[in-house]
């Protein structure tokens, strides 16, 4: 996605054997100062920027061993530096001002296994009834939803990974329990109840 977002506009003009560090300069200077190209505003951040010439390398790289560049021109670009946040994590206290908060409410379930499991925004958007296993007290992440463009899709996971224990069991199960009994589940979509006003 990145690659046709920004590497071919930036430099998708130029031939191979004569791609130059100054024209990957010039690269770098677009992508760190001019509009984003996935429908979000500002400007790419220093990690995505990052990844960009990281990606670039690659791709030169394997020019390199095919015989198409003699030479690496990435190589000669300095990456831009990314500053390392330190992560912060809620404390047991904040944990439980977290599940308090959203008790009783839609957001109820889908809290309670993010904090059991650590799932991330998108495996647990891509969560469905079928992947959580009521009896084992397990579930399995199978996909992953982002929104790129406007345009929200599916897409697979890089490795299939599974969860079992406290954060699909006890209090997370019940959760779970409570929203399925909330939402009509013929069809079985994704996990989270049906919106309740609905049902008046």
């Amino acid at each position: 996605m990145i690659v046709d977002l920004y590497i071919v506009p930036a430099l998708g003009h130029r031939q191979a054997r004569k791609l130059r560090p100054a024209d990957i300069e010039n690269a770098l200077s677009q992508w760190m100062s001019g509009a984003r190209k996935d429908g979000e505003k500002g400007h790419l951040s220093q990690r995505t920027v990052k990844h960009l010439v990281d990606t670039l390398r690659t791709i030169c790289r394997w020019a390199v061993r095919m015989g198409i560049l003699v030479r690496n021109p990435v190589d000669a670009i300095e990456s831009p530096k990314v500053d390392r946040r330190e992560m912060r994590a809620l404390d047991p206290a904040g944990v439980a001002e977290l599940l308090r908060a959203v008790s009783g409410g839609e957001l109820e379930a889908p809290v309670a296994v993010a904090v059991g499991t650590g799932l991330r925004r998108g495996e647990l958007l891509g969560l469905r009834w079928p992947d959580v296993d009521f009896e084992g007290g397990r579930l399995t992440v199978r996909r992953s939803v982002e929104t790129v463009n406007g345009i929200t899709r599916a897409k697979p996971p890089k490795t299939l990974v599974w969860y079992a224990g406290a954060g699909v069991g006890g209090r997370s199960q019940d959760r779970l329990d409570s929203a399925r009994s909330l939402h009509d589940c013929d069809d079985c979509k994704h996990v989270r109840p049906r919106d309740r006003r609905a049902r008046a």
